[in-house]
């Protein structure tokens, strides 16, 4: 009878993730597609914002709808400390004429967003975990 143990499939116990695995989990699926909303959302912005800052998601929001659209479902989950500065960011880019931003248009802003990053991550993992 042991024999026959041998070839019997073992079920898998669930795998407990930290969060740094669970994050980099999350990301993975969210270049596939696969996550769903609001973390989508959530994500497609925090990915924007660190990949070029305020000016160029701000850039975004203008040519394409899907990135207004998916900051208009972040904001309602967005720690206050981004979304304040996001709001303050949108201000100074809509008030300045495009011929005189520079490089670095929205530095201090984006300065804010990077130190703040962490609560970001906390924020995609509560709600990964569905504590939101």
């Amino acid at each position: 009878m042991k024999l026959f143990n041998l070839f019997k499939k073992k079920e898998k116990e669930p795998q407990i993730l930290s969060n740094k695995q669970l994050l980099d989990k999350l990301w993975k699926d969210w270049v596939k597609n696969q996550t769903t909303s609001p973390l989508t959302e959530i994500m497609t912005v925090v990915s924007n914002l660190g990949a070029g800052g305020h000016a160029y998601y701000f850039d975004l929001c203008a040519e394409d709808k899907r990135y207004m659209e998916a900051l208009n479902v972040a904001i309602f989950y967005l720690p206050n400390i981004i979304l304040d500065n996001m709001v303050l960011a949108r201000r100074e880019y809509n008030s300045t004429p495009k011929e005189a931003r520079g490089e670095n248009f929205l530095e201090n802003y984006d300065k804010v967003f990077y130190d703040n990053e962490e609560l970001l991550d906390d924020l995609i993992l509560k709600i990964a975990k569905g504590h939101i």
